[in-house]
Protein backbone atom coordinates (compact mmCIF):
# COMPACT_ATOMS: atom_id res chain seq x y z
CA UNK A 1 0.00 0.00 0.00
CA UNK A 2 1.44 3.49 -0.68
CA UNK A 3 1.51 5.33 2.29
CA UNK A 4 0.79 9.12 1.75
CA UNK A 5 3.64 11.38 3.58
CA UNK A 6 6.21 12.58 0.79
CA UNK A 7 5.32 10.23 -1.81
CA UNK A 8 4.60 12.04 -5.25
CA UNK A 9 1.51 12.34 -7.22
CA UNK A 10 1.18 13.11 -10.55
CA UNK A 11 -2.24 14.47 -11.65
CA UNK A 12 -4.06 15.13 -14.58
CA UNK A 13 -6.47 17.01 -14.42
CA UNK A 14 -5.52 19.10 -11.33
CA UNK A 15 -6.79 22.46 -12.25
CA UNK A 16 -10.77 21.63 -11.07
CA UNK A 17 -12.99 19.29 -10.14
CA UNK A 18 -11.46 15.61 -8.99
CA UNK A 19 -8.09 16.62 -10.08
CA UNK A 20 -8.08 19.05 -7.70
CA UNK A 21 -9.75 17.76 -5.30
CA UNK A 22 -7.49 14.59 -4.83
CA UNK A 23 -4.38 17.18 -5.12
CA UNK A 24 -5.77 18.90 -1.92
CA UNK A 25 -6.42 15.35 -0.19
CA UNK A 26 -2.52 13.86 -1.22
CA UNK A 27 -1.33 18.07 0.85
CA UNK A 28 -3.39 17.43 3.12
CA UNK A 29 -1.53 14.10 4.35
CA UNK A 30 1.75 15.00 3.11
CA UNK A 31 2.52 14.37 -0.08
CA UNK A 32 3.84 16.25 -2.86
CA UNK A 33 1.53 17.33 -5.89
CA UNK A 34 2.51 17.70 -9.52
CA UNK A 35 -0.62 19.36 -10.93
CA UNK A 36 -1.47 19.24 -14.74
CA UNK A 37 -4.37 20.55 -16.84
CA UNK A 38 -4.79 22.34 -20.09
CA UNK A 39 -6.65 25.64 -19.00
CA UNK A 40 -3.58 27.49 -17.58
CA UNK A 41 -5.97 30.25 -15.85
CA UNK A 42 -7.57 27.57 -13.41
CA UNK A 43 -4.19 25.73 -13.27
CA UNK A 44 -2.42 28.30 -11.93
CA UNK A 45 -5.24 29.41 -9.89
CA UNK A 46 -5.30 25.96 -8.37
CA UNK A 47 -1.60 26.05 -7.50
CA UNK A 48 -2.14 29.27 -5.81
CA UNK A 49 -4.44 28.19 -3.53
CA UNK A 50 -3.21 25.13 -2.71
CA UNK A 51 0.17 26.50 -2.12
CA UNK A 52 -1.44 27.72 1.29
CA UNK A 53 -1.77 24.12 2.27
CA UNK A 54 1.64 22.81 1.13
CA UNK A 55 4.38 24.57 -0.78
CA UNK A 56 4.93 20.97 -2.13
CA UNK A 57 3.05 21.51 -5.45
CA UNK A 58 4.67 22.62 -8.42
CA UNK A 59 2.03 22.77 -11.90
CA UNK A 60 2.38 22.18 -15.58
CA UNK A 61 0.68 22.88 -18.73
CA UNK A 62 -0.54 20.05 -20.57
CA UNK A 63 -2.53 18.51 -23.21
CA UNK A 64 -2.69 14.63 -22.50
CA UNK A 65 -3.07 13.82 -25.63
CA UNK A 66 0.22 14.85 -26.79
CA UNK A 67 2.98 12.86 -25.84
CA UNK A 68 5.54 15.45 -25.71
CA UNK A 69 3.51 17.21 -23.49
CA UNK A 70 3.08 14.27 -21.03
CA UNK A 71 6.51 13.66 -20.95
CA UNK A 72 7.18 17.36 -20.18
CA UNK A 73 4.88 16.48 -17.24
CA UNK A 74 6.44 13.21 -16.29
CA UNK A 75 10.36 15.02 -16.62
CA UNK A 76 9.25 18.42 -14.81
CA UNK A 77 7.48 15.34 -11.83
CA UNK A 78 10.95 14.06 -11.35
CA UNK A 79 13.36 16.81 -11.91
CA UNK A 80 11.93 18.68 -9.12
CA UNK A 81 10.47 16.02 -6.69
CA UNK A 82 13.26 13.16 -7.71
CA UNK A 83 10.28 10.42 -8.22
CA UNK A 84 6.84 9.71 -9.13
CA UNK A 85 4.77 7.45 -6.98
CA UNK A 86 1.19 8.16 -8.02
CA UNK A 87 -0.36 8.89 -11.27
CA UNK A 88 -3.70 10.17 -11.25
CA UNK A 89 -5.13 10.61 -14.79
CA UNK A 90 -8.15 12.44 -14.09
CA UNK A 91 -7.90 14.99 -17.21
CA UNK A 92 -10.53 14.38 -20.36
CA UNK A 93 -14.07 14.75 -18.79
CA UNK A 94 -16.10 16.49 -21.50
CA UNK A 95 -19.24 18.53 -19.85
CA UNK A 96 -21.37 16.83 -22.29
CA UNK A 97 -20.74 13.20 -21.00
CA UNK A 98 -19.27 12.15 -24.02
CA UNK A 99 -15.89 10.07 -23.96
CA UNK A 100 -13.83 10.06 -27.06
CA UNK A 101 -10.85 7.67 -28.61
CA UNK A 102 -8.64 9.31 -30.87
CA UNK A 103 -5.58 7.99 -33.05
CA UNK A 104 -2.75 8.51 -32.08
CA UNK A 105 -1.20 9.44 -35.00
CA UNK A 106 -3.48 11.32 -36.83
CA UNK A 107 -5.95 12.57 -34.02
CA UNK A 108 -8.84 11.35 -35.79
CA UNK A 109 -11.80 10.15 -33.50
CA UNK A 110 -11.80 5.91 -33.66
CA UNK A 111 -14.46 5.22 -31.01
CA UNK A 112 -17.25 7.15 -28.98
CA UNK A 113 -18.90 6.20 -25.59
CA UNK A 114 -21.62 7.72 -23.71
CA UNK A 115 -21.50 7.52 -19.51
CA UNK A 116 -24.20 5.88 -20.08
CA UNK A 117 -22.40 3.14 -22.07
CA UNK A 118 -19.73 3.48 -19.68
CA UNK A 119 -21.77 2.54 -16.87
CA UNK A 120 -23.41 -0.14 -18.72
CA UNK A 121 -19.82 -1.85 -19.04
CA UNK A 122 -19.24 -2.45 -15.81
CA UNK A 123 -23.03 -3.95 -14.86
CA UNK A 124 -22.17 -7.93 -16.42
CA UNK A 125 -19.02 -7.66 -13.60
CA UNK A 126 -21.65 -6.62 -10.69
CA UNK A 127 -19.84 -3.52 -9.87
CA UNK A 128 -21.45 -1.40 -7.95
CA UNK A 129 -22.13 1.93 -9.18
CA UNK A 130 -24.04 4.25 -7.29
CA UNK A 131 -25.32 6.64 -10.09
CA UNK A 132 -27.11 9.43 -7.84
CA UNK A 133 -23.79 9.83 -5.40
CA UNK A 134 -21.46 10.03 -8.82
CA UNK A 135 -23.64 12.41 -10.42
CA UNK A 136 -23.87 14.46 -6.94
CA UNK A 137 -19.82 14.52 -6.74
CA UNK A 138 -19.64 15.59 -10.38
CA UNK A 139 -22.44 17.80 -11.55
CA UNK A 140 -20.48 18.20 -14.55
CA UNK A 141 -22.03 14.91 -15.69
CA UNK A 142 -25.77 15.19 -15.12
CA UNK A 143 -26.20 16.94 -18.40
CA UNK A 144 -24.62 14.41 -19.85
CA UNK A 145 -25.68 11.25 -18.28
CA UNK A 146 -29.35 12.62 -18.48
CA UNK A 147 -28.74 13.14 -22.42
CA UNK A 148 -27.09 9.67 -22.27
CA UNK A 149 -29.51 8.42 -20.59
CA UNK A 150 -32.37 9.36 -22.79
Amino acid sequence: MLVIPDAVAVITGGGSGIGRALAEFWLGRGGKVVIADIAEEPLRQAEAELRVLSREVTSVVCNVTSEADCEKLADHAIATFGRINLVAPFAGITSDGLLLKTDRETGKVTGKMSLAQVVACYQPYRVKINLERLLSACPFLKSGWKTAAA
